[in-house]
């Protein structure tokens, strides 16, 4: 079976602290994906210029931003940086990776869809802490056997699938349809 890759994890300790580059316009092929920050409940838009960064990259840096205060109550380093006006955003610069990660406050749909992901972000990274035997048993039988069947390692193939299912698909969970009770 697979294991957990120690890598898996968010980055939270010996982080430096990203700085603010200020309010800049985002460049055209920006993504943007909204999460709930765990500490301030504000839910911030995070984008990432699709033309100059992988997106593992992007993926990695939210899992490990949402567990801390969201730029304008503080971030990482509890330095407040003000909150740009409606429609506008800021450039944050993060040391760690030398990349540049945009923010804006999130509103109405966004900001319920960012609640949304953060709860599925926060069930897998529980399923992590509680190891292997969680992770394979939260898969779907059908799709864990298919891949051991192919040879792949089905605890890594699937995180990676999830993972990108909440942090970069977020247009189709835009447009996903809630099933109520009936």
């Amino acid at each position: 079976m697979g294991r957990i890759k120690k890598q898996r994890g968010p980055r939270t300790r010996g982080r430096a602290q990203a700085s603010s580059l200020g309010m800049v316009p985002a460049p055209g092929k920006v993504h943007w994906t909204p999460l709930e920050h765990s500490q301030c409940g504000c839910v911030v838009e995070w984008g990432w210029d699709t033309a100059a960064l992988p997106p593992p990259v992007f993926m990695q840096w939210c899992r490990g931003v949402v567990r801390f205060a969201c730029p304008w109550h503080g971030g990482e380093g509890s330095v407040p940086i003000p909150k740009p006006p409606s429609g506008e955003s800021i450039a944050l610069h993060d040391p760690g990776s030398g990349h540049t990660f945009y923010a804006q406050a999130a509103d109405g749909q966004s900001a319920a869809l960012g609640t949304r992901l953060s709860d599925q972000l926060n069930e897998i990274d529980c399923l992590i802490a509680q190891g292997t035997e969680a992770v394979l048993a939260a898969m779907p039988s059908k799709h864990r056997d298919w891949m051991i069947a192919r040879g792949h390692d089905p605890v890594s193939t699937w995180l990676d699938q999830r993972f990108t299912d909440i942090l970069l698909n977020t247009d189709a969970n835009r447009s996903q349809k809630r099933c109520s009770p009936t």
